[in-house]
């Protein structure tokens, strides 16, 4: 069925050709971005505020880096670079043989990504899929930077009140006051420092603590992680 009247925003991302590893094109409003991350996700973003707004999904290694291609049939296919090994497709082809032309395109009320056979003006729907907000487990596209990790803020350290003698009334025979022991000093909690409130961690990094007994690391998707590692 042939479509009039969409708000379409052509991606110039032209048939047969491919995307390699931490390249991107933009669409021609320069709102969105396709992009594709060295371990084969590729991304749909929202350039404003880097939203991933729709990814194929793939969180493959990024060694050997990945490549998706725009065949000339309009299928879109993810993969591994040197053994040209398969990790996603469209799986929505037309004929190949040039007599169609194809582009791709977002409508411009974030519903949908798609390829479509034709122009913008007198167009149809091959290859359409719903756009969301924050796919997870795409991992494509750059990862937001992270907020600052802040250590915690000390309790406050409780003041001991002086202990009072009881009061003894006096005596034909001296008495001796009874031995108070004293109050032992309340000390400070101490803190293994695993990062300081200016330092910044980048995706892959690893920051051990001053004791060496916990480890943080930061993926590739921008999960935080602290680990304990046994002494001894």
């Amino acid at each position: 069925q042939v479509v009039h009247g969409d708000t379409l925003d052509v991606i110039p991302w032209k048939n047969r050709s491919r995307l390699n590893a931490n390249e991107k094109v933009s669409s021609n409003s320069n709102e969105f971005e396709m992009f594709l991350s060295p371990n084969g996700n590729l991304s749909l973003l929202r350039k404003v505020d880097n939203v991933m707004l729709w990814n194929n999904g793939v969180t493959g290694p990024s060694t050997p880096p990945h490549f998706t291609e725009f065949q000339g049939d309009a299928n879109l296919i993810t993969r591994e670079t040197g053994t040209n090994t398969r990790k996603w497709k469209s799986d929505k082809t037309g004929p190949g043989d040039g007599s169609v032309s194809y582009f791709m395109a977002v409508n411009t009320d974030e519903s949908e990504l798609g390829i479509y056979i034709g122009t913008v003006a007198d167009y149809q729907e091959l290859w359409v899929v719903p756009l969301t907000r924050d796919v997870s487990g795409g991992g494509g596209g750059p990862p937001p930077t992270p907020a600052p990790i802040v250590a915690p803020t000390p309790a406050p350290i409780p003041v001991a009140q002086p202990t009072q003698a009881p009061v003894v009334p006096p005596s034909k025979s001296p008495t001796k006051a009874p031995v108070v022991p004293p109050t032992p000093p309340t000390t400070l909690p101490e803190y293994d420092v695993l990062l300081r409130h200016d330092q910044e961690v980048q995706a892959g990094e690893i920051v051990s603590s001053a004791s060496g007994q916990y480890r943080l690391t930061m993926k590739s998707e921008g999960i935080i992680s602290v680990i304990h590692v046994p002494t001894g």
